[in-house]
């Protein structure tokens, strides 16, 4: 068929932040786009937020409200796939999710945020609740990341319309590992208490006494003040590097020289910056929440600890910087774990699947789909 005639065809919406935002769901978004789907597929992506100003993101809102609007009026709409997290986030995405309801568009709920549950028990009144389980149990389907998510959801939804379909990403031309630098731990994310920041620095305090040398390249953004007060406090500060965001070739070269990454969350939903670590051969040790089990089993693939453990975190990384043939044994079970479980050809013919479900079609190049099964 001629390229150009994929005009014709009524388009899945799929909603999320920017693809150049920070953060997981942008990661896993452009994961689909990287592995071909939206090539594959009559997807069209809006940005629902931005990095920036109030006004910017005030702006990037209403001109993908008004896109999905005229869409919607004018019948092009297929599917809304729209990606779903907590808070302000959520009150956002809502606006498309009512609309899509209004126009009896068939909904897919991603959801994202481990800590959901906590949003909706604990943070939301009873009218907030009442909303956020109309939103839930109208979806056609909800896409969780981890079997964990059918007790997450217990008493927030009645909807049984549930699809596991976990985070995934492309393991074709992997970097091949370098020799890491000697006692390097790794974190990525939030330097917050969610994310147990706080918990990691009290790690390093304690194994230093073992490890003097030991260095925790931190890659990401928070509240310097506090995070500086803690580390003067702990008296660690030759062995914490703050680098701020990372991405990119930057955030390869991290991955390079770890020769341990951590991530001591308190809230995870399927972490993708633990696949993204395990496939580059790193041993992994995270705690136990969200999705993490479905990831790691512990002791064989990567270590995992209780939440807010910091002893039995620091007793982890001992044992690994102790034991070069356990790293090695463990790095190499979870690269083989990402490339089993959580690669483009494992996990994206689920998605594909249910985009069938609801009648969406693939394009046809060359009188040959694009996308296997």
């Amino acid at each position: 068929m001629n390229i150009d005639s994929r005009s014709n065809y009524k388009k899945v919406v799929m909603i999320g932040p920017s693809l150049k935002s920070k953060g997981g769901i942008a990661s896993v978004v452009c994961a689909y786009r990287d592995a071909g789907l939206f090539q594959s597929w009559p997807v069209l992506y809006l940005n629902s937020h931005v990095e920036g100003s109030k006004a910017q993101k005030a702006i990037t809102v209403i001109v993908a409200l008004a896109t999905f609007i005229k869409m919607l009026v004018l019948g092009q709409v297929k599917l809304l796939h729209i990606h779903v997290p907590r808070r302000t986030a959520f009150w956002r995405k809502s606006l498309f999710i009512g609309l899509a309801y209004i126009f009896r568009c068939p909904v897919l709920v991603h959801l994202h945020s481990g800590g959901f549950p906590d949003f909706y028990w604990k943070e939301c009144g009873t009218l907030k609740q009442r909303i956020v389980r109309f939103i839930l149990n109208r979806a056609d389907r909800i896409i969780v990341l981890s079997s964990q998510w059918w007790d997450l959801l217990e008493g927030i939804t009645a909807n049984t319309r549930l699809v596991k379909i976990p985070n995934f990403m492309d393991v074709n031309n992997l970097p091949v590992k370098s020799l890491p630098d000697r006692n390097s731990v790794l974190f990525l994310g939030r330097l917050n208490k969610e994310k147990g920041f706080f918990d990691l620095l009290e790690v390093v305090a304690s194994i230093r006494k073992k490890f003097p040398g030991v260095k925790l390249i931190c890659g990401g953004e928070g509240d310097r003040r506090e995070v500086g007060d803690c580390i003067n406090r702990l008296e660690i500060f030759d062995n914490v590097e703050l680098l701020g965001w990372v991405e990119g070739a930057e955030k390869e070269a991290l991955f390079q020289k770890a020769t341990i990454f951590i991530l001591p969350s308190y809230y995870e939903g399927l972490p993708m910056v633990v696949i993204e670590a395990m496939s580059r051969l790193i041993p992994v040790i995270a705690t136990n929440v969200g999705g993490v089990p479905d990831i790691i089993e512990n002791g064989r693939n990567g270590i995992m600890v209780e939440v807010g453990d910091v002893s039995a975190m620091a007793g982890a990384i001992e044992s690994l910087l102790d034991n070069e043939a356990q790293r090695i044994k463990i790095a190499e079970a979870g690269r083989n774990t990402v490339f089993e479980c959580f690669s483009a050809q494992h996990t994206l013919p689920k998605l594909e699947r249910l985009y069938e479900e609801f009648g969406v079609k693939p394009f046809l190049l060359s009188n040959r789909l694009v996308t296997s099964h």
